[in-house]
């Protein structure tokens, strides 16, 4: 499947691994941020585009930085970092 032809809601469908990295930014039990390195930077990483996603969230404690993880991997096949922050709510 190309890439190109996948419809969002496809993409956030798919099933998607955890994070490669999760870093506190704040002391409240949601600041954090979930990192996602595509394979080929390897461990440290080399350095490369960094995409940042907010998730929407509608102000619900159910809706968190999780949902955004399909994205995440689409995006980190396609070479690129990503970061999804949470966000006290």
């Amino acid at each position: 499947m190309d890439p190109a032809d996948s419809s969002a809601d496809e993409v956030l469908s798919r099933v998607a691994a955890g994070s490669d990295l999760t870093l506190r930014y704040a002391d409240h039990p949601d600041g954090l941020i979930d990192v996602f390195f595509p394979p080929a930077l390897g461990r440290p990483p080399i350095p490369a585009a960094l995409v940042v996603i907010l998730h929407g969230g509608f102000w619900r404690q159910e809706f968190d930085r999780t949902h955004l993880r399909p994205l995440a991997a689409s995006l980190v096949r396609d070479g690129l970092v990503v970061a999804t922050p949470e966000y006290r709510r």
